[in-house]
């Protein structure tokens, strides 16, 4: 590549990372400045403990109040709850049904099914008849308000309320409109819905979402918790989103209060969850009602570790990614794809011209016509090309010499700079709001894990083949480097393939499928006991705990391989640069999680380098002594040796 060209690069990269930086900080800004969490505990679950402690609902909300609770959560009721809890009676005859509510609930129950379920005739004594029998028998899961004595024991103990509407059958606007209103009327302005969907799926859920805005009504989204719709609600109530977390019930049984507090701070703390949603422990304890109280003070306790505070939670700053700072994303990003073009081919100068030229054309057409796409090409083009350029620009050196693991080092954190950068650029292309909420996420996860690792060997492969250092030397300086890297793969590709050479490859591909699997927050290959473990002991030293594939894996790997590739060293070089990839594949996917922070993903970067590169030192240390004792065992003289002969001298 030819200085000025080289220079026209870096400079357009350079542009693209200051263009990163002016998105990156409004995300960061709001990250830091948004620090209350609401502790919101569940009002049946309440209603559970109190009954087994002998005290009223009332009392033990209190109780978890000073505990550090701010919010309590109440479920509305439905036809089925109230026909179980015998609060409604059905009158059955040959002209209809009858609905007949206790007195302390007619008023509520008369307002919303009149709404819900139009057509009922009400009766001087109290009675919603309706005519179509089976109809009705059908619709149990219609929600019809929420319980008065909730309400009065959540205003009781002084917390604020969190509402559980039902999103199944709203699904005219008058259900909607009556579900808001029932929800204002409890003085809620958060909702988590109850149930598979949200309202009005399909086709309201528009303007479900314009109903929510107008009433000040913010949308309560559970994480790793699908519900049909949320998505579309979520693009419908804009910023108002609160990103919540629970243990399911079936969870609790498995996982221990001290792991479920744990698993509230890393949820706060890694992926913006601002209301933790508590349903107390039913355990078996001396004082049950104590027991909940220190689990509640222990997920506030936990969650202000990391600089946050219980209250009243706000919604992220809506931020977006402006088309024109998009654009330029994309010409970096498409700079460094022409540099890697260039470092395997040696383009012309009319060629590289004409794809500077295609490269800004193809950016800014994209960034104003189709927004939404080109940000996730934008991000998958960053995390493909920039560790893929930063490990294919490292070319064995000719000669061999004795390895240097700080040449090593050196040469490593170059390319993890590089790689770096395209991460700063990835997520720079996806910080808007859907994606820090995990209502969008990054589709190209799997191919950005992929596709560099195989770039890496395909090139590797063939730079180890004697055919390949054959061609080069027969090339004269500062031709194209391709020619010798065909040369090269047809001699790789012609080797005899003897047992243990299928036995690596099998190794290889169950390596890349568990990298693959493993990828995401919810894998179908969970940790072992001892990752896990590990983990936890990571966790208890350091602020985040760093990825376990980069520091006792990919990092040291790669250490010490571009020890020996600086070295001349050719032999395994392509196994341990594929290897090595790894690492530098999974620093740039850190930042491929926008729902994580940015100052927290940069965290975990840093801690990933430091403790890799001590890794890699320690590997070499280790490798070297093994070696020398080897060495030594091997030609110490035995019993039976005879001296060699006296020198001439």
């Amino acid at each position: 590549m030819g200085t000025m060209q080289q220079r026209v690069l870096l400079l357009i990269i350079a542009i693209s990372l200051v263009a990163a930086a002016w998105c990156l900080w409004p995300r960061v800004q709001s990250e830091m400045q948004n620090r209350t969490v609401a502790i919101a505990v569940e009002y049946h679950r309440v209603q559970q403990l109190a009954g087994l402690c002998g005290k009223t609902p009332a009392q033990v909300l209190a109780m978890l109040k000073s505990a550090g609770a701010t919010h309590v959560i109440i479920r509305e009721d439905s036809l089925r709850d109230l026909l179980d809890a015998k609060q409604l009676t059905v009158i059955e005859q040959s002209s209809g049904i009858g609905l007949s509510p206790a007195p302390g609930i007619r008023s509520r129950v008369f307002t919303t099914l009149s709404r819900v379920l139009p057509g009922a005739t009400v009766t001087d004594d109290g009675v919603l008849w309706y005519q179509d029998a089976a109809a009705i028998a059908a619709l149990d899961p219609v929600g019809v308000g929420y319980s008065e004595q909730a309400v009065a024991d959540a205003q009781t103990a002084g917390l604020s309320i969190v509402a559980r509407p039902v999103g199944e059958m709203t699904i005219r606007k008058e259900s909607i409109d009556a579900s808001l209103d029932a929800v204002q009327w409890i003085g809620a302005d958060i909702v988590i819905f109850a149930g598979i969907e949200v309202f009005g799926v399909h086709d309201l859920v528009k303007y479900a979402g314009e109903q929510m805005n107008e009433r000040d009504i913010q949308f309560g989204y559970i994480e790793m918790a699908a519900q049909f719709g949320e998505a579309k609600l979520a693009g419908a109530v804009q910023s108002r989103i609160i990103r919540c977390h629970a243990l399911a019930v079936g969870e609790m049984v498995k996982v221990l209060p001290s792991k479920a507090i744990d698993r509230f701070a890393l949820a706060v703390r890694e992926r913006n969850v601002r209301l933790c949603y508590i349903r107390p422990y039913l355990q078996g304890a001396d004082d049950p009602v104590q027991a909940a109280m220190d689990f509640t003070a222990g997920v506030c306790g936990a969650i202000a570790k990391s600089g946050h505070r219980p209250g009243t939670p706000q919604p992220f700053t809506p931020l977006s990614v402006a088309p024109g700072v998009l654009m330029v994303l994309l010409i970096g990003i498409g700079a460094a794809a022409i540099w890697l073009l260039q470092t395997l081919f040696s383009l012309s100068p009319k060629a590289f011209a004409a794809l500077l030229v295609a490269d800004v054309v193809l950016s800014a057409g994209c960034a104003f016509v189709a927004t939404g796409l080109a940000q996730h090409v934008g991000a998958l083009g960053a995390a493909i090309v920039f560790p893929s350029l930063g490990l294919l620009i490292m070319r064995p050196r000719e000669g061999s010499e004795r390895p240097d693991v700080w040449q090593g080092m050196g040469l490593f954190f170059i390319v993890a700079g590089i790689s770096l950068c395209g991460g700063l650029l990835a997520a720079a292309c996806l910080s808007d709001l859907p994606h820090m909420m995990q209502l969008a996420t990054f589709r190209g996860v799997k191919l950005a894990q992929v596709t560099p690792l195989l770039l890496v060997l395909i090139v590797f492969a063939a730079r180890c083949a004697p055919a390949y250092v054959s061609a080069r030397e027969k090339q004269a300086p500062g031709a194209p480097e391709w020619p010798a890297l065909r040369e090269g793969a047809l001699e790789a590709l012609s080797a005899v393939v003897k047992y243990w050479h299928v036995a690596l490859i099998f190794a290889g591909m169950a390596v890349l499928a568990i990298l693959v699997m493993r990828s995401g927050n919810a894998t179908p290959m969970p940790p072992s006991g001892l990752e896990l473990k590990v983990r936890a002991v990571l966790e208890d030293l350091l602020v985040v705990r760093p990825r376990s594939k980069e520091i006792f894996f990919g990092h040291p790997i790669l250490i010490i391989t571009l020890a020996f590739l600086a070295a001349g060293r050719r032999r395994w070089l392509w196994v341990g640069m594929l290897l090595g990839a790894i690492g530098q594949v999974s620093l740039v996917n850190t930042f491929g999680h926008i729902h994580t922070p940015l100052v927290i993903s940069l965290i975990r970067v840093f801690y990933g380098l430091c403790l890799g590169g001590v890794g890699g030192i320690v590997a070499w240390a280790i490798g070297w002594a093994a070696l020398g004792m080897y060495r030594r065992l091997s030609y110490a003289p035995g019993p039976d040796a005879v001296d060699p002969p006296a020198s001439d001298d």
